[in-house]
């Protein structure tokens, strides 16, 4: 389930225990649920009521609606680290992408200086061998026939 699905699935959770009278018990870990007449709903309060710590109940709300409930807050907590985790990984992937361009744009310059000095470097010999041929063929007497 992605996280804004879960995330709206719990606002919605909220605000239907609001309106079935929990919101009437004091709970500091959940403000959208401790709303009074004239604080808002969970809806309304945005991500600032999630993520809150988790810990023992003191009312007595019915228990396997509390357990959906907690099993939702901890799916958010562990929601939260998972998009922290892989925020870190994406930063890290970033790094080594860049340096691994920067090492590919170094080769493409190492491999355009070497083909540039072979190719000086092929002229320069293709033109020596000319020119040995050329004084060979200037000392050697042309006999005649």
């Amino acid at each position: 389930m992605e996280l804004s699905q879960l995330l709206d699935r719990i606002r919605t959770q909220c605000d239907r225990l609001s309106l079935t009278g929990l919101n009437q018990v004091p709970d500091d870990r959940h403000p959208g649920l401790a709303a009074g007449p004239n604080q808002t709903p969970c809806s309304a309060a945005g991500p600032s009521c999630f993520g809150a710590r988790l810990r023992p109940r003191a009312h007595g709300g019915s228990l396997p609606q509390l357990n959906a409930e907690e099993a939702a807050w901890a799916q958010v907590n562990l929601g939260g680290t998972a998009l922290r985790e892989a925020r870190a990984e994406l930063a890290e992937a970033r790094k080594q992408w860049h340096c691994l361009q920067v090492e590919i744009e170094s080769l493409h310059a190492l491999v355009s200086t070497h083909t540039h000095m072979h190719r000086h470097t092929t002229v320069a010999s293709a033109l020596r061998q000319t020119h040995r041929v050329l004084s060979c063929l200037c000392h050697t007497p042309i006999m005649d026939q």
